[in-house]
């Protein structure tokens, strides 16, 4: 009776608890369309998006930088005792967002790459890979 409560426990506690993330929302293509290449700033994009995570600029003057989010989150049967040997895991999911400015200071490209990856656990170990992926969008104009 006493395992039943602690599960009861354990899940409740894993579903009211949101994904582990490192970052704000996912950056997306639509979020960094309403910017200009060649006259978007620096400053614009990061009163749109927020500070960076990451950047960097090279000899050239060339100044890149980085939006970076992760999350993970376990599967149930993951605290289910005994279950969770054979169908336990987590699905995790990254979105990387880089922007680029010319030396002047002025936006010269964008890119966004999104990743999906599930894990599952079980009694001979961890097995990961790419999670199913839907059909990627119509590319867009920039």
């Amino acid at each position: 009776m006493r395992a039943v409560l602690l599960a009861a426990c354990l899940l409740g506690l894993v579903a009211a608890t949101p994904a582990l993330s490192a970052s704000r929302h996912a950056i997306t293509d639509a979020d960094l369309a309403g910017f200009k290449i060649g006259q978007a700033t620096y400053a614009d994009v990061v009163a749109k998006l927020g500070a960076p995570q990451s950047q960097s600029t090279d000899s050239t003057g060339q100044r890149t930088i980085v939006y970076m989010r992760s999350s993970a989150t376990p599967k149930l049967a993951s605290f289910v005792p005994v279950v969770g040997l054979f169908a336990g895991g987590a699905k995790s999911s990254m979105n990387i967002a880089v922007v680029v400015f010319d030396a002047s200071g002025r936006l010269e490209r964008f890119q966004v790459t999104n990743a999906d990856s599930s894990c599952d656990l079980h009694v001979f170990g961890v097995s990961c890979g790419a999670a199913p992926a839907a059909a990627p969008p119509a590319p867009e104009t920039h």
